[in-house]
C-alpha cells in the first residue's frame, strides 16, 4: 500500500511497537492497567489514522485524520514526558551526543532496509549506544520494533524514554508539515467533490445545466447541514443500543460514538471515541454489582468499602439521586492514581452498582450527564 512508504507511517508503526513494549516493561502491574491502555490506544490512533486518511479520495478528510493522528501523537508524547518528570529522568536536549547517536543509527538502518539489505546481515548497533551480549536488536525476527535499552542495565528507562520523546517529536513535526502541504494543495487544486463537479460541467457544457449543477450543490450543502444537525442531536441525547454484560447480570445504554470493552472479571469500560468540540472526552468504568443487605446504610457501606482497599483515599462525599435507584453516593477523589475521578455508588434493592467516571481529554462537558444517560 502507498501509505506504507510514508516516513510518518513507518515511524508511527515503530512508535506503536515500542510503546507496547515500554508499557509492559516499565508500567507493570494492575495499578497501571489504565495507563497502559491509554498509551497503547494513543499509539494505535497515531498510526491507524495515517493509513485510513491516505485511502480517502477526499483531501479534506485526509487532512482531518492526519490532524487526529498528530493529536494522538502529542498526547502520547506528553505521557512519556510525564514519565520522565515523575521518575526524575533527564530529558536530553537537541545536540546531545547520545541523542544524535540514536538518530543516526535509526536512519542508517532505515536506509539499508530501503536498499534491500534487511535480513541479509546482522544490523550494527546504534552509534553512541553500546549493547550488551543477549540484548535484543531494535527489530526482531517477527518484524516488531524493539526498545533501545541502556548499556549494562536493561531496566534503566532513561534511553527508551528519551528515544521515544525524540521519535514522537520528529514524527509530530513531519505530520504538521504534511498537513500544511495538503492544505496548500487543497487551496490551489480544490477538493475531490469540487473537481468531480468541474469535470461533469465541462462534459455537459450547457449553461442551463451549469446552473442546475450549482443548485444541486447548494441542495447537497443544505442536506449535509441537516444530517450534521441530526447527528449532533443523536450524540447529545439518543442511545443507539443496549449492552448486556457477559459476566454479570446488568445492562447499560450505550450512546452513539462510544466504545464498549469488558474484561473477564465483568468490568465494563465505556470510552467516548470523539468529544463534541470543546466538551472533551469521557471514560466510564462499570464494576460487577456487589451484594449487600437491603437495610444497610449506603454511605457507611461506601466509607467501609474505601477503607478496606489497599490505597489511601482523600475524597469528598455527597448524596446524589439517580432515576431508577433507591439511593446514591458520589465521591470525588483528590489523591493517588485515581485523582480527579468521580465514583458513583448506586443502590437498588440488595445490589450496589459502582461507576467510575473521568475525563481523558479536558473540556467543558460533564461526565455525570453522560453517566445519567447510560444508566437511568
Amino acid at each position: 500500500m502507498g501509505y506504507k512508504n510514508l516516513i510518518t507511517y513507518q515511524q508511527a508503526e515503530e512508535i506503536q511497537d515500542l510503546t507496547e513494549e515500554f508499557c509492559q516493561r516499565f508500567y507493570p502491574g494492575r495499578e497501571y492497567l489504565r495507563q497502559r491502555d491509554q498509551m497503547n490506544q494513543a499509539a494505535r490512533s497515531h498510526k491507524q489514522n495515517i493509513a485510513e486518511g491516505y485511502t480517502f479520495k477526499s483531501t479534506k478528510s485526509y487532512i482531518k485524520l492526519l490532524g487526529v493522528s498528530c493529536g494522538s501523537g502529542k498526547e502520547l508524547l506528553e505521557d512519556y514526558k510525564d514519565y520522565a518528570r515523575q521518575k526524575g529522568i533527564e530529558v536530553w536536549q537537541k545536540g546531545d551526543r547520545r541523542l544524535e547517536g540514536m538518530r543516526r543509527g535509526r536512519w542508517e538502518r532505515r536506509e539499508r532496509r530501503a536498499r534491500g539489505a534487511r535480513g541479509e546481515r546482522r544490523e550494527r548497533g546504534v552509534r553512541g549506544v553500546r549493547r550488551e551480549r543477549g540484548v535484543r536488536e531494535e527489530r526482531g525476527e517477527d518484524g516488531r520494533w524493539r526498545l533501545p535499552l541502556t548499556p549494562s542495565n536493561s531496566s534503566d528507562p532513561s534511553y527508551p524514554v528519551n528515544y521515544m520523546i525524540d521519535l514522537l517529536t520528529r514524527n509530530n513535526y513531519l505530520l504538521e508539515r504534511q498537513i500544511k502541504s495538503l492544505e496548500e494543495k487543497f487551496i490551489k487544486q480544490g477538493g475531490y467533490t469540487e473537481n468531480l463537479f468541474k469535470r461533469r460541467l465541462r462534459e455537459r457544457g450547457r449553461e442551463g445545466q451549469v446552473r442546475l449543477a450549482y443548485i444541486l450543490v447548494a441542495g447537497i450543502i443544505v442536506l449535509i447541514g441537516i444530517v450534521i444537525g441530526v447527528n449532533s442531536l443523536n450524540k447529545k441525547g439518543a442511545q443507539t443500543k443496549t449492552y448486556k454484560s457477559k459476566v454479570s447480570n446488568f445492562k447499560v445504554n450505550v450512546p452513539s460514538g462510544w466504545q464498549v470493552q469488558e474484561d473477564v472479571l465483568g468490568n465494563v469500560t465505556l470510552t467516548q471515541q470523539r468529544g463534541e468540540g470543546k466538551d472533551g472526552q469521557c471514560m466510564i468504568n462499570i464494576a460487577e454489582p456487589r451484594k449487600i443487605a437491603k437495610d444497610v446504610d449506603l454511605e457507611k457501606w461506601v466509607r467501609t468499602y474505601l477503607s478496606q482497599r489497599d490505597e489511601r483515599f482523600d475524597y469528598d462525599l455527597e448524596q446524589i439521586d439517580f432515576k431508577g435507584y433507591e439511593k446514591g453516593v458520589k465521591i470525588y477523589i483528590k489523591n493517588n492514581i485515581y485523582q480527579g475521578q468521580s465514583w458513583y455508588f448506586l443502590k437498588k434493592e440488595d445490589q450496589v452498582f459502582v461507576f467510575k467516571a473521568w475525563k481523558y481529554q479536558e473540556g467543558e462537558g460533564n461526565c455525570e450527564d453522560w453517566l445519567r444517560r447510560i444508566v437511568e
